[in-house]
């Protein structure tokens, strides 16, 4: 029964891949599925045409825009893709991968469907969520993912049978919603939520900024940023649901005297900004208030702000380097990691 409903998803995806939407639509055309079976409704965005990996994304409910929307937005182009990725939640279908792409149990599907795809045309599927190293489709979303993609593959023929397609320039989304298990097809406004994309309600508390807030000015340059590797890390806290971690590192690094005061290792169940603010004032406390601090990562940038302009410390927007070569450097050794124990 549940190999009969992966040759059907299989079947769909094939499809969709015979129409190319990705030399139709850019990744900021957004759809949009409603199926009787949910309450919130499914975006979609299809990638490629702008020259990466061809490729469709599903975001689920008020969530999932906001992820699509932080992926689609260049409000902040600085900050890292892989963050970006790392904190979305959402099914992603890859098309067009070399057979060595496609992790092991998705190709344990393919091969139980029969599937004889060519080096270089294999489909396969990847579940991300926050916190995690991305995952094979969990069974029980399979029935829900087949919905979605019959609603956009219908949604597609639609508008290519009748020679409509919404205004995507001026922010329509094209709607596909099922009523009575019947397609019906509309246009709808973009949602314009820009302005609180990365908005954050961590702060400290008066005590910890009272404590902070009499330290003397140290006159150097303090960069902090986060960033996932994208490596697996074992799961051993009980958490029961079988996903590995995907490490989100936090970095503290001196800028003026050119070194890493500390780096932090972030758990998906830990409060990322809250880890920050700790350490924050635990540097602070050793060190002096820095009397200026840079950042590339918005979620950073906004929980600082005001506590900068209560501190008379200038923030800025930006990446660092020296930062930037660090992650570099743990993603390689990870890497390396994995190759030595497959």
């Amino acid at each position: 029964m549940i190999l009969d409903r992966w040759k059907y998803l299989y079947h769909l995806v094939i499809e969709i891949a015979k129409l190319e939407p990705w030399n139709r639509y850019w990744d900021g055309d957004f759809f949009v599925v409603e199926i009787e079976e949910n309450d919130e409704p499914y975006y979609i965005t299809i990638m490629g045409r702008n020259g990466q990996c061809k490729a469709i994304g599903i975001y689920h409910g008020i969530k999932g825009l906001y992820d699509l929307l932080r992926a689609a937005s260049n409000q902040f182009p600085d900050v890292s893709s892989d963050y970006l990725m790392g904190i979305s939640e959402c099914v992603c279908c890859y098309y067009e991968s070399d057979r060595d792409q496609v992790p092991y149990d998705n190709m344990e599907i393919i091969d139980k469907c029969g599937f004889d795809f060519d080096d270089g045309e294999y489909i396969y599927f990847v579940e991300f969520m926050k916190g995690y190293f991305p995952s094979f489709l969990a069974e029980d979303r399979l029935e829900e993912i087949i919905r979605v993609f019959e609603g956009l593959l219908y949604c597609l023929n639609y508008m290519l049978e009748n020679n409509f397609e919404p205004d995507f320039d001026d922010n329509e989304i094209m709607c596909c919603s099922s009523v009575n298990h019947r397609w019906n097809i509309s246009t709808v406004d973009k949602p314009c939520m820009y302005d609180d994309l990365y908005a954050s309600d961590v702060c400290l508390s008066e005590s910890e900024f009272y404590k902070i807030a009499q330290l003397d000015e140290n006159e150097r340059e303090l960069a902090i940023d986060m960033d996932y590797l994208f490596a697996p890390c074992d799961n051993n806290f009980g958490l029961g649901n079988g996903k590995e971690f995907n490490l989100l590192v936090l970095i503290f690094y001196d800028l003026t005297n050119d070194m890493i005061l500390d780096m932090v290792y972030i758990m998906p169940f830990e409060n990322e900004l809250e880890k920050m603010l700790d350490k924050l004032v635990e540097i602070f406390s050793k060190q002096g208030l820095y009397s200026s601090i840079v950042a590339s990562n918005p979620y950073i940038l906004n929980t600082l702000y005001h506590l900068c302009e209560a501190l008379d410390i200038d923030l800025y927007e930006g990446k660092t380097q020296q930062i930037d070569d660090i992650y570099d450097d743990l993603k390689e050794m990870l890497m390396e990691k994995e190759v030595l124990m497959s």
